[in-house]
């Protein structure tokens, strides 16, 4: 399963990637990559525009939204501005901007398609 994750900020964007490259859940679950826009000759490199999450099995999904939505929640947590986080699989975006479980439990049945399993509360733990 294929996603896109995209913010309206390059550098928090940027502050996401290295955020779910260290997530052991994530990792666990996905192959992540960057993609870049190419730079204008007048520029001295490239733009993060978005991150491509390839998952292994929709498992992967709740701890990519868990993991999103932690990274929220710690930018919150110090000041820094709010951020909306867009995650795209096929038709379906859905926007992560809360840590609240019921919230998180929505934005991955939508993307999964499916209901979420009883017992998955959306438990961020803390990161």
């Amino acid at each position: 399963m294929d996603l896109e994750v995209a913010s309206g900020d390059p550098g928090d964007l940027s502050a996401l990637y290295v955020w779910l490259a260290r997530d052991p859940d994530v990792r666990r679950h996905a192959r992540i990559r960057r993609q870049e826009t190419q730079p204008q000759p007048s520029e001295m490199g490239s733009t993060l525009e978005l991150i491509n999450v390839a998952l292994s099995n929709a498992v992967g999904i709740l701890g990519l939204v868990t993991s999103v939505a932690a990274f929220w929640r710690s930018r919150t947590n110090t000041g820094q501005p709010a951020l909306l986080v867009t995650i795209t699989n096929g038709d379906m975006a859905v926007t992560v901007d809360t840590d609240a479980p019921e919230a998180i439990r929505a934005v991955v049945e939508a993307l999964s398609s499916a209901p979420v399993p009883t017992g998955v509360d959306g438990d961020t733990r803390g990161r």
